[in-house]
């Protein structure tokens, strides 16, 4: 009855991603400028951008959905991203065909989101989905460094507290406490989370990737299960150019002091001078990332390119702002590839495309 009562009132909000509506005669699904709200408070919600998918697929016609984040999007100008440069790389190679490619990518969101977007993905016959995830599992949503909402809890408890967010009764409920909420009153970019370090060694991360994992295969299933072929990709980062965010430990020793010489010394390109200063340091500085990718940095640079890529992958792993894919995340996105590689999941050899 309240429920009831409740959306009589116009109390609450859709909480689907996409939404029908008309547009000179035709019907067509729309983005949810709300949908995130069910997931983190409004102030911090990120709006989804301008999407309109027409409900009925042009006959002949081959529809891409790609699902990500702000990577997949091409954030910050979404013209260069990789649907655009796929659909220009397509219609080059197939100028007879028709494609129809749908970015439906939001920044600043992860896998928990993205697995129910998913659903309502799959009654849009999708011919191809471009899986492109994983920087944000561990700062985004529900991660152990999130400052939008509460950090990851049992499966169990974070499944039945969305569903009751898409009641308007739980809806209600939940704005009755917003305003004693410690959420930030709205989004400040990347500076929000400088004091969410998370150590390495947090047990945390484990489930965060274990939960990524799962969530994966739940959005691959769905989308072969819908009749679509799923082209998964790892996540590239730029381990070279891209300084660890921070390293742990560096608060209240004397790390920084030790380190600022020998980063002058590559300043100056004196390469094997500060390789040399970083190795005499190794058993002190050795779990810390600033130090691993000063050592890759410089091994680089002296062209011992195998060493370097060590020990460059070894910072990504040890940052404490983990806002990039770890090795873990790329290795759970080949797993799913294993997992499935016996169903339809790369793009047909008569594309010329390979898999990977």
């Amino acid at each position: 009855g309240c429920e009831l009562v409740l959306r009589l009132a116009g109390v609450g909000y859709s909480t689907a991603f996409f939404l029908p509506t008309e547009h000179q005669g035709q019907s067509y699904w729309r983005e949810n400028p709300r949908a995130l709200w069910r997931f983190m408070p409004p102030s911090l919600a990120r709006q989804p951008r301008p999407l309109m998918i027409p409900r009925q697929k042009e006959a002949g016609g081959t529809r891409i959905f790609v699902l990500g984040e702000s990577a997949a999007l091409g954030d910050p100008e979404p013209a260069f991203g990789v649907s655009r440069i796929l659909q220009i790389l397509l219609e080059h190679q197939y100028p007879e065909k028709k494609f129809e490619i749908f970015n439906t990518s939001i920044t600043a969101i992860n896998s928990h989101l993205i697995k129910p977007m998913a659903k309502e993905l799959a009654s849009m016959e999708g011919d191809y989905w471009l899986v492109f995830m994983g920087n944000n599992e561990v700062m985004g949503p529900y991660g152990p460094g999130s400052v939008a909402g509460e950090s990851i809890s049992s499966p169990w408890l974070m499944q039945t507290g969305l569903a009751l967010k898409q009641l308007r009764l739980g809806q209600w409920i939940g704005s009755l406490g917003a305003a004693s909420s410690e959420a930030p009153a709205a989004w400040r970019g990347m500076e929000m989370f400088a004091q969410q370090s998370i150590d390495p060694k947090d047990p945390r991360l484990k489930l965060v990737h274990q939960r990524f994992g799962e969530n994966l295969q739940a959005i691959v299933k769905t989308g072969l299960d819908s009749g679509a072929r799923i082209a998964l990709s790892t996540v590239p980062v730029n381990l070279l150019d891209q300084a660890p965010f921070s390293s742990c430990g560096t608060e209240d020793d004397s790390s920084e002091r030790l380190l600022k010489p020998l980063r002058e010394l590559i300043d100056a390109r004196l390469y094997a001078e500060a390789l040399d200063g970083l190795q005499r340091l190794e058993s002190t500085l050795s779990q810390q990332a600033q130090w691993h990718w000063m050592m890759g940095f410089c091994l680089q640079r002296l062209e011992q390119f195998d060493d370097a890529r060590s020990y460059l992958a070894q910072a990504r792993d040890l940052d404490c702002l983990p806002f990039r894919a770890d090795s873990s995340i790329n290795q759970a996105i080949r797993q799913c590839f294993e997992a499935f590689k016996s169903r339809p999941m790369a793009l047909p050899s008569s594309t010329s495309m390979t898999r990977k």
